[in-house]
């Protein structure tokens, strides 16, 4: 655990986590962590979570009681212990035993995190198949694969519903297409456009903690720009540029 708390005969568990909010997943692991505390026998008073409060902006000197959230979990923890001895003998089992699990690929192979092994449970499926539909949902994927629909091959055969661009990705890979390209669209979205053009690259970083004033938890940050110009059809790019030094607060001054 992240802090654990002396109050004199008992102890409290506080989780630090960076995130913005409490998720299902840190509920289980403070309640790993409390099964483990009372079982090398101490009472514990409370579990908590620690996490980062967005909305908090930074003026002066940090304010650790405002950008912290100190969120006592404790009703939602307990509840959920009957169920950790009967984890971790599961668990125990899984690790000792001698033969692969036959469990089948599924949702739970990406939720809560992507297992890591990933890419040895899907080795079986082709490089092109229904995981590779651009923007189709996690849910229809595995629908389709328990439907033994998965080729592109079997996305067609079986009339698998799919928006225009998706389909035409299917096609695209079967027939061997080249780059499928939309001039009349491309031409719409450039007629209106009057010089000089502005053709503009920019990078960010975030932190959990705001490093200068008036900015938030994970706030976007410019500190890069790569800017071109081109002042008539037919012209040459000017180009501008910015880095920031580092150790200093790239954003353009107030002042």
């Amino acid at each position: 655990m992240d802090i654990l708390l002396n109050r004199g005969g008992s102890v409290s568990i506080v989780e630090v986590k960076s995130a913005t909010e409490i998720a299902d997943i840190y509920l289980h692991d403070m309640a790993y962590q409390y099964h483990v505390v009372a079982s090398c026998g101490y009472k514990v008073d409370s579990v908590s979570l620690l996490y980062i409060n967005n909305q908090y902006e930074r003026h002066g000197e940090l304010d650790l009681k405002e950008l912290f959230v100190l969120q006592d979990c404790t009703d939602e923890v307990v509840p959920m212990l009957p169920e950790i001895d009967g984890n971790i003998r599961e668990i125990a089992a899984v690790a000792e035993a001698e033969d692969e699990s036959e469990l089948d690929i599924g949702a739970h192979c990406l939720k809560p995190y992507k297992c890591g092994f990933h890419s040895y449970c899907f080795k079986h499926i082709p490089a092109h198949s229904v995981f590779n539909v651009h923007r189709l949902q996690t849910k229809k994927k595995f629908e389709l694969y328990k439907q033994d629909i998965i080729t592109f091959e079997q996305i067609l055969e079986n009339n698998v519903k799919l928006n225009h661009g998706q389909m035409q990705q299917v096609k695209a890979v079967l027939d061997d297409l080249p780059p499928q390209i939309d001039r009349e669209a491309i031409g719409r979205f450039l007629d209106p456009l009057t010089y000089p053009l502005y053709f503009l690259d920019f990078e960010t970083f975030q932190q959990a903690i705001p490093e200068y004033d008036g900015v938030r938890p994970y706030m976007q940050i410019p500190f890069q720009y790569s800017l071109h110009i081109l002042d008539r059809q037919g012209g040459n790019l000017t180009h501008g540029e910015f880095l920031a030094d580092a150790g200093r607060d790239p954003r353009r001054s107030r002042t």
